[in-house]
């Protein structure tokens, strides 16, 4: 068996484009609450807020976080979600971003240019595609992705 080669930081390109798909919990109670979910396509990252700006903010932590410590044990970040939630992305409905969304990709942005090499020009902001499935979600009564997929078949 080969050895497994660690990467470095200089090694790492991330892309510069994020896409971001909101979705309901499965937890009843989180739904109660009043929770949603963002999670990071590319990263495979998933975190829960009271707003899509709220989650959207704790987003971005999220993959920064994911990608310091990938790179920490030696391994590329982008780690992406099953193919179900890629599926949920593209049947997902556009989210118009409000401005602390832009502030908080423009926050992002910076935050991962600092540390890695992103892919495109240098001092562009990074490009974030955000869907949403909650409707679909609702409407069906369905809160697992997968069965989400399955249904839209």
């Amino acid at each position: 068996m080969a050895p497994v080669t660690k990467i470095s930081r200089d090694d790492v390109e991330l892309p510069e484009t994020l896409d971001v798909l909101f979705h309901l919990p499965v937890s009843a109670k989180l739904r109660k609450d009043g929770f949603i979910i963002a999670h990071a396509i590319q990263y495979n990252v998933c975190v829960k807020g009271t707003s899509q700006e709220q989650a959207l903010q704790k987003l971005a932590d999220g993959v920064v976080a994911r990608c310091e410590l990938a790179v920490e044990r030696g391994v590329h970040p982008l780690n992406m979600a099953p193919e179900d939630y890629m599926k949920a992305f593209f049947m997902g409905t556009p989210v118009e971003e409000t401005e602390a969304m832009c502030e908080t990709r423009t926050r992002l942005s910076k935050e991962l240019r600092e540390r890695f090499h992103v892919a495109g020009t240098q001092g562009i902001a990074l490009e974030m595609r955000m869907r949403t499935v909650v409707a679909k979600q609702n409407k069906l009564g369905v809160m697992r992705i997968p069965d989400l997929v399955a249904q839209a078949a």
